[in-house]
């Protein structure tokens, strides 16, 4: 399954140095995601940037940071999801991602924009006003041989992550 996972800097670096993340939340386009957004099969790329999107604002709430993994491997859906196409990845490994997506420094004054989005729940973030603005900020798309030539600043040593 194609699953987007919201992170922090360290748990970034965490995974590229080798260290796997374990019950991590994601987002994906499950059954009830379809249902929820009415997507069609000939929407799939639609419904998977709308996932990323929901992994980005997630993450930003999180961490003040839109920072997301993207990667193919088992998932279940979550037992309560706040959120339609909220998905638990038993174990995520560097092997399975494939590429990851994170703000555009560039764009820091808009993102500064949404900081009162940090730290509330993502239903609520969902239901701000600033929320629109802080989506139609696109995403920078790196591969994940880029890790070291992005603008993320991200921990030289692995300690505890945090998803």
């Amino acid at each position: 399954m194609l699953v987007f996972v919201p992170l922090s800097p360290g748990s970034l670096r965490a995974l590229a140095d080798g260290r796997p993340v374990t019950a991590a939340l994601a987002w994906a386009v499950t059954p009830d995601f379809v249902a929820a957004t009415g997507y069609t099969p000939d929407e799939a790329e639609e419904a998977e940037h709308e996932a990323l999107l929901l992994a980005s604002l997630d993450a930003f709430t999180r961490h003040g940071l839109r920072l997301v993994a993207v990667a193919e491997t088992a998932a279940t859906p979550a037992a309560d999801p706040a959120v339609p196409g909220e998905v638990t990845v038993p174990a995520l490994s560097w092997r399975q991602v494939t590429a990851f997506f994170a703000d555009d420094p560039a764009e820091s004054a808009s993102i500064a924009a949404a900081a009162a989005l940090v730290g509330q729940p993502l239903p609520a973030a969902l239901d701000s006003p600033v929320t629109p603005d802080l989506m139609a900020v696109p995403l920078l798309w790196y591969d994940k041989t880029e890790l070291d030539r992005t603008p993320i600043t991200l921990p030289t040593t692995t300690g505890l992550v945090t998803l």
